[in-house]
């Protein structure tokens, strides 16, 4: 087999391969020897029929489009380990110019990775970011401690915004009940705009034991079309009204809800724990801006293939999501809840296909121009640290890591490397303030 490697104008490369004589009556042969179970002809067992008259009988090229796929195989797999710079983004298109029964031909078309030309990536200048902790932030901790520690405790009173009532309904429209519109021991807080507009303020000033007629109109846009814009009436039985008790604010509530002795001392901590947290997401927030700031700057002709690859994989990724994280729902589902076509859902997508192929291209430039790499101990550290995790000894852990999740875990670390070496090269100045 010989070929030939040529860089076409639109940046794809074909190969052309060329098998003549004896390799191409051999390949021939073996397509013989493994389709010839298929053949049946009187005077013949299955399978025993010679080749000569199979031909004579189908035409001479009967076995050359089976040799054909057998070779094109082997023969691009060779091509691509011999011609390390090809680096493909699709699957080839295969055409075959020339075949007779002493020569074949046949090209390998595929549209390979792009060119990336580097715009700045080091000496830039950004916006630095600060999340400064307020004491409101502390004070907003603390209310969501008092609110997680509050109970509800039984009042004898008018209910007011705020309270909690434990209740019977029952709903109608025009006199007759509607599916989902009756419930028993039903809790409901008042003010927490749980029910459709109107209902909770109907039962503001009711007592335990009041029965009270809540009139209220369903929106417009209501889910259940058949309910839209009707007005109906709920019958509602009152049996509790509950009010919310919240602790107070002092040094046993701090020894209640922390491991600290003192309000004081536990209000530290929740500073200090904000402040780490506005820390990371300062941080994440400038890598983030420094990224897109060298992809922008960066030059790709991105071929329309790798696009639609990042788009389909965007759909088998939303298909998993919706699977696992909302009962079960199905992507048709979806698209007929929303009112979407699939072919809109992709348009919807493919602009951010588009900058997650482009960052991809170039933080792979970035990578190939550094000459970054990941030693076995950086990769071991990263490991350790997911060992430590579940208390596992590191030796134990690698065994059971299957490899397809090592090469993760392997371009997460270089990332995390790329990503460091990124920030030291470039600055971060504190924004002017707008006056």
């Amino acid at each position: 087999m010989n070929y030939i490697k040529e860089i076409l104008n639109d940046k794809r490369v074909q190969f052309t391969f060329t098998v003549e004589g004896a390799e191409w009556e051999n390949a021939v042969e073996k397509a013989y020897q493994s389709t010839k179970g298929k053949y049946q002809i009187g005077g013949f067992r299955k399978g025993k029929v010679p080749r000569k008259m199979l031909e004579s009988m189908y035409g001479p090229g009967l076995f050359y489009e089976d040799a054909i796929n057998d070779l094109i195989s082997d023969f691009y797999t060779k091509a691509l380990i011999e011609n390390k710079d090809v680096e493909p983004v699709d699957r080839p298109d295969v055409d075959v110019p020339e075949v007779s029964a002493t020569k074949c031909v046949i090209t390998a078309t595929v549209v390979v990775k792009p060119d990336v030309i580097l715009g700045a990536y080091e000496g830039l200048t950004l916006d630095k970011i600060d999340y400064p902790v307020k004491a409101a932030d502390v004070d907003a901790e603390l209310k969501l401690a008092q609110d997680k520690g509050s109970r509800l405790v039984p009042v004898e009173r008018e209910a007011k915004l705020g309270d909690t009532l434990n209740l019977d309904y029952s709903g109608s429209v025009d006199g007759v009940k509607f599916a989902g519109g009756t419930a028993e021991g039903q809790t409901l807080e008042l003010g927490s705009g749980t029910f459709i507009p109107g209902f909770e303020d109907q039962l503001v000033g009711a007592k335990a034991g009041d029965e009270v007629e809540v009139k209220v109109t369903f929106p417009e846009n209501y889910h259940a079309s058949e309910l839209a814009g009707k007005e109906a009436i709920f019958a509602c039985k009152v049996h509790e009204v509950q009010e919310k008790q919240v602790p107070e604010l002092n040094d046993e509530f701090a020894k209640d809800v922390s491991e600290y002795d003192t309000l004081d001392e536990y209000k530290a901590s929740i500073k200090k724990d904000l402040k780490d947290k506005n820390s990371a997401r300062a941080k994440n927030e400038m890598q983030r801006n420094l990224i897109d700031k060298i992809v922008d700057d960066a030059i790709i002709d991105i071929p329309e293939c790798m696009i639609d690859q990042q788009v389909e994989d965007a759909i088998r990724d939303m298909e998993y999501r919706l699977m696992y994280q909302y009962q079960g729902m199905r992507l048709e589902d979806y698209l007929g809840y929303t009112g979407m076509t699939m072919d809109a859902l992709r348009a919807d997508m493919r602009p951010q296909a588009e900058k997650d192929v482009k960052t991809r291209l170039t933080l792979e430039a970035i990578i190939k121009a550094e000459n970054l790499e990941v030693s076995d101990e950086e990769v071991d550290a990263k490991l350790s640290e997911m060992a430590d995790r579940i208390g596992k000894p590191l030796d134990e852990y690698k065994k059971n890591i299957p490899a397809q999740q090592l090469e993760y875990i392997k371009s997460d670390v270089l990332y995390t490397k790329l990503v460091d070496l990124l920030m030291s090269k470039n600055k971060f100045a504190k924004a002017k303030s707008s006056k």
